[in-house]
């Protein structure tokens, strides 16, 4: 972020009214300042001041909670990146980073694991893997990753997302407990702790296997002599399939490389077998997306489409219907609509298929333009409370019911094109089959 940016915005006429209490309306015109911007890049000295301005301005409100919230998330972000610039510049002293106390972070990010009611747990993970990252306060890092843990176990409310079924919600406790495993497993094998940190590691792999755990038990394997099982749990950390170039991908090839040098094993064998690992993974994968249903009774509803034609679910019955809960100011939703359409044109000519999009838009009359101007041409009813019956907490919200009129899945956000595409594919498939 550049000052002159800053400056900028406190001379419109939305700037110069946060001379004042900034009101939770007034709030989005100054998101832009920081949102997607690449932390790496920015003089993280002057961007914490700007926050720090912003946060002196807001308003202690019930309504204004929520931003408070993002502004002291947003802090702790930028110093954390500053720490880690810090460690990695050494002693060279630098204008643009600001000075940390990493205690005075620490807190931060406790206070923040309290307040941020949707995202707890990935307080306690951003805090333990900072001090990984710094190795520095290992001690704190156990603490950190335990409590959070211990939190996660007990299945203490405003620690995760709680949009979402029942399943979806476990599984995201199970996720994080997994996480905070192999943070605390991590600093305890630097401080020495090698049984209990064995355990951790194992247990995390065992509980919710994911590229991090399968590292993580890799390079403590690896450090002991076990060089088969390192190897072993390093092929699952690359099928897995952690973002390409990314430094995750880097450690995990590091490691592997050292490991079946060991073994007298090629990298193009390595490659082999994780290419291997990886087909076993999505065949397994695709298996768990259609077995779990939900088996819930779909509620009925009588909802008015953009043409005026009256749609009653219950008429639906012997089909496979998908509804896809929507708005035209919702991100994550206008991001997956050109799949959700591709997907109606490619079941166009199933009539044992049916898509029905509702909004959720407070204005009904932006709907229809937004449609023809976008050029989509599909089914879009208009909620009349259908969502509250649905129990729709976020959005994008997908249910798709069966022909016996039960919903068998839900799915809650956008999480990129392949896996919707996927993910929806097999499961209306599914449904067609029964």
């Amino acid at each position: 972020m550049h000052a002159a940016a800053f400056e900028a915005f406190f001379k419109t006429e939305q700037g110069r009214l946060m001379a004042r209490s900034i009101d939770i309306f007034e709030w989005p015109g100054a998101m832009p300042l920081f949102l997607n911007r690449d932390l790496k890049k920015e003089n993280l000295k002057e961007r914490i001041e700007h926050i720090r301005t912003l946060s002196a301005r807001m308003a202690p409100t019930w309504e204004s909670s929520h931003n408070n919230t993002s502004l002291l998330a947003m802090e702790f972000d930028t110093m954390a990146e500053a720490a880690r610039q810090r460690a990695e510049a050494g002693s060279k002293p630098s204008p643009t980073l600001p000075e940390i106390a990493l205690s005075s972070l620490v807190a931060m990010g406790e206070r923040l694991a309290e307040v941020d009611t949707w995202g707890g747990a990935d307080w306690f993970v951003k805090m333990s893997q900072l001090l990984l990252d710094l190795n520095l306060r290992l001690e704190d890092a156990v603490r950190i990753s335990e409590t959070g843990r211990k939190a996660l176990e007990a299945r203490q409310p405003g620690l995760v997302y709680p949009a979402g079924t029942e399943r979806e919600i476990e599984n995201s406790y199970l996720q994080y407990i997994a996480r905070l495993k192999v943070t605390q497993g991590e600093a305890l094998e630097r401080t020495g702790q090698f049984a209990q940190a064995e355990k951790l590691l194992r247990e995390a792999v065992k509980e919710y296997p994911s590229t991090r755990s399968y590292l993580a038990l890799g390079r403590f394997l690896s450090a002991r002599g076990k060089e088969e099982e390192a190897y072993d749990n390093f092929v699952s950390a690359m099928a897995k399939g952690p973002q390409k170039g990314s430094q995750l991908e880097k450690q995990i090839t590091e490691a592997a490389t050292r490991a079946a040098g060991a073994l007298e094993k090629t990298e193009a064998l390595f490659a082999v077998d994780a290419t291997k690992r990886k087909e076993h993974f999505a065949i397994e994968e695709e298996r768990n997306l259609v077995k779990n249903r939900l088996n819930e009774t779909a509620p009925d509803f009588e909802l008015k489409d953009t043409m005026g034609k009256t749609w009653r679910l219950a008429s639906l019955k012997g089909k496979v219907v998908l509804l896809n809960y929507w708005a035209t100011w919702c991100g994550p939703c206008v991001a997956e609509f050109p799949h959700y359409q591709k997907l109606v044109n490619e079941y166009a000519d199933k009539p044992d298929v049916v898509f029905l999009a509702i909004s959720t838009d407070a204005d009904p009359e932006a709907v229809k333009p937004w449609l023809k101007e976008k050029g989509y041409g599909l089914t879009v009813l208009y909620d009349k409370g259908a969502s509250i019956d649905y129990k729709v907490l976020g959005i994008p919200t997908t249910y798709l019911i069966g022909p016996d009129g039960n919903i068998a899945y839900r799915t809650v956000g956008f999480s990129g094109a392949e896996k919707y595409m996927k993910e929806m594919r097999l499961r209306i498939e599914a449904l067609r089959a029964k």
